[in-house]
């Protein structure tokens, strides 16, 4: 399955994307959103894993824009903003993971997440 990882942070973000990788996930990293949208243009995702505290453009603005774009791609928030966490979940994600996350936490909570996304 491949994944797009939108992260601005690099230690967690290659921590990330090795820890998944080892799982079986094909991972690519985002350090913002406009790098975000430019590989959602671009490519092919089973999922999305979106820090909500970005440079430039926030994460919920690239929800928003995942939302309309893609409706039913799974999106994963893994953020240090939990008081923004509630409108990740209006905005129908799939999931929230506060940071410091732990990645076994995140991993069953991806693979809950693309779950009905490998049923179809």
């Amino acid at each position: 399955m491949r994944l797009l990882l939108v992260d601005d942070e690099a230690n967690f973000a290659e921590a990330c994307a090795a820890y998944l990788a080892d799982a079986g996930y094909q991972v690519e990293v985002a350090r913002d959103a406009a790098e975000g949208r430019e590989r959602l243009a671009a490519g092919s995702y089973d999922g999305v894993l979106l820090d909500l505290r970005l440079p430039g453009e926030d994460g919920l603005a690239l929800l928003s824009h995942i939302r309309e774009r893609w409706p039913a791609l799974p999106v994963l928030v893994v953020t240090a903003c939990d008081e923004a966490a509630g409108q990740a979940l209006s905005l129908g994600v799939q999931g929230v993971v506060i940071k410091p996350a732990e990645m076994r936490q995140l991993q069953e909570l991806l693979a809950a997440a693309l779950l009905p996304a490998s049923r179809d």
